[in-house]
């Protein structure tokens, strides 16, 4: 089986969010890095976001829209870095 090229992300997080999943997945033996990979993975296995989003009577706050935003540029990225591999 041939190995793929490896492709590198770049996101700005919020520094207490990063603290505070770190603590979180190191629980499960597991740093930052590996969580995202084990989460891209179960994405693709899945065919989209690994687990259920659900909505209430609420306005998203500026953090949430944001975020939403900020993977969708995301995506975006991704999907035009793997058709222009060829």
């Amino acid at each position: 089986m041939a190995l793929g090229r490896n492709a590198t992300l770049s996101i700005e997080v919020d520094s207490k969010l990063t603290r505070d999943v770190k603590k979180i997945y190191s629980r499960y033996g597991i740093d930052l890095d590996e969580a995202i990979k084990i989460f891209l993975h179960e994405s693709r296995n899945v065919g989209g976001l690994p687990f259920d989003l659900r909505f209430d009577e609420r306005e998203p706050s500026d953090d949430t829209i944001e975020a939403i935003e900020e993977a969708e540029r995301l995506i975006n990225e991704l999907k035009y870095e793997d058709s222009s591999d060829g």
